[in-house]
């Protein structure tokens, strides 16, 4: 069975207070500090990674904003007319194009096409670990980043039906989200999954919130449901 990489960072990030909820507090430099130590350790983790060959390219934003001192995870809806994907919750971003300098420059470009989000009230900290859609065949290169003086007034519908944010001491709780195992071309996987609000945040998106999660040694899975 293909499993999500497991890594060896502790629980240091949440705490669950009584069998109800769970207290948490990540602050901006919390996540800061715990990005700068995973790069300290593993300079290579700070380059992002050259896609294979054979494999479509895309890039997103993985995009945290600070509300009262708490941060908040920004996540798009895709439009239901969509080709591929229609209706999934998702980060910022697509394709990358023949004319993006980098990868990190889609992620820039989709993220304003889409929500309107200028490149200049972004504070990218670093790539993140890249995850390969099984079914649509994408190498997609996320990008972690803080958002400032940023005010959500409009998006493009013709490619996001709804934005929404979820608070990260939510998404680090563990018991807010689901571990299924499901087979795909004769191979098992183990796939996550969290509901929130009548939505579903699954597939590469929750995957990628994982490997963040991991990474940056916010939790551990072992109490996933």
């Amino acid at each position: 069975m293909k499993r999500w990489p497991r890594s060896a960072a502790s629980c240091l990030c949440w705490n669950r207070a009584t069998t109800e909820e769970a207290t948490v507090h990540c602050s901006r430099h919390f996540i800061h500090s715990r990005y700068r130590q995973v790069l300290y350790r593993s300079p290579e983790r700070g380059i992002a990674q050259t896609p294979p060959s054979h494999l479509r390219h895309a890039a997103v934003l993985m995009p945290l904003v600070e509300t009262n001192g708490d941060l908040q995870v920004l996540f798009t809806q895709r439009a239901a007319h969509l080709r591929q994907h229609a209706g999934q919750i998702s980060f910022p971003g697509g394709r990358v194009e023949d004319g993006d300098a980098s990868p990190l420059a889609t992620a820039l470009r989709e993220a304003e096409e889409e929500i309107s989000l200028r490149p200049s009230q972004v504070e990218i900290l670093g790539p993140l670990p890249p995850f390969i859609t099984s079914t649509s065949q994408f190498f997609i290169q996320p990008y972690l980043g803080f958002l400032h003086q940023f005010q959500l007034t409009r998006w493009d519908i013709n490619e996001v039906d709804e934005v929404f944010f979820v608070p990260l001491s939510w998404l680090l709780d563990p018991a807010n989200r689901h571990r299924r195992i499901v087979t795909w071309q004769g191979q098992q996987h183990e796939l996550f999954e969290f509901p929130w609000e009548g939505k579903r945040i699954w597939g590469a998106t929750a995957a990628m919130l994982i490997s963040f999660i991991e990474l940056l040694g916010l939790t551990t899975l072992e109490h996933t449901q």
